[in-house]
């Protein structure tokens, strides 16, 4: 299960991933509008 959990772990880094993707299209969408 230990080499199988680095594989189901991503659940985690795929959270921060996502935040992190969010906030930045969020970013890019903003500076989009305000032009």
């Amino acid at each position: 299960m230990s080499r199988s959990s680095p594989v189901l772990i991503p659940h985690e880094i795929g959270e921060n991933g996502a935040v992190d993707c969010e906030c930045k299209s969020v970013s890019l969408e903003r500076k989009g509008e305000a032009k």
